[in-house]
């Protein structure tokens, strides 16, 4: 196989794992294969807003988390908080959102399951774990930055 064929075969197959749902007027479930240890897939909902789009996981995220008994304790709390700001995304009543900037729908796709896999991974720390967490974002949070391609490089 030469190059250009690996890279479209590459580009073809990824795609196939990830497919848009029209739910309603403006609204589409993003399916993924992407999925909390249990094996449940995570929720992500692409919506229309005013400005734009808007990833969200309606709230999905943290609760499912909650019914292993997830606390956020403070510590844990940081470690989720440096997450979101990395990726410049939100979290309101327990729904974690991200906007989609300049139409850029695979660079924020990509940066929104990276922040719902951190968090899903943070109930697995211990307390000992998480209290030792700095309070500055630093290392590969800083490089997974969420940036449409245009600024990011690419």
């Amino acid at each position: 196989m030469t190059s250009l064929q690996v890279e479209r075969t590459f580009k073809e197959l990824a795609c196939k794992q990830i497919e848009l749902v029209p739910d309603g007027r403006d609204k589409f479930i993003v399916h993924t294969p992407f999925r909390f240890d249990d094996g449940d897939h995570f929720v992500i909902v692409l919506k229309a807003t005013e400005g734009g789009w808007l990833l969200t996981d309606e709230g999905h995220t943290l609760m499912h988390l909650s019914y292993g008994g997830f606390k956020a304790t403070q510590p844990r709390q940081l470690i989720i908080n440096q997450a979101l700001t990395a990726a410049d995304a939100m979290e309101r009543d327990g729904e974690i959102t991200l906007e989609v900037l300049r139409d850029d729908f695979g660079a924020a796709l990509f940066a929104f399951v990276q922040v719902l896999i951190r968090v899903a991974e943070v109930a697995k720390w211990t307390r000992l774990g998480c209290a030792s967490v700095s309070a500055e974002p630093s290392g590969p949070a800083e490089t997974a930055r969420y940036r449409p391609t245009d600024e990011a490089g690419a």
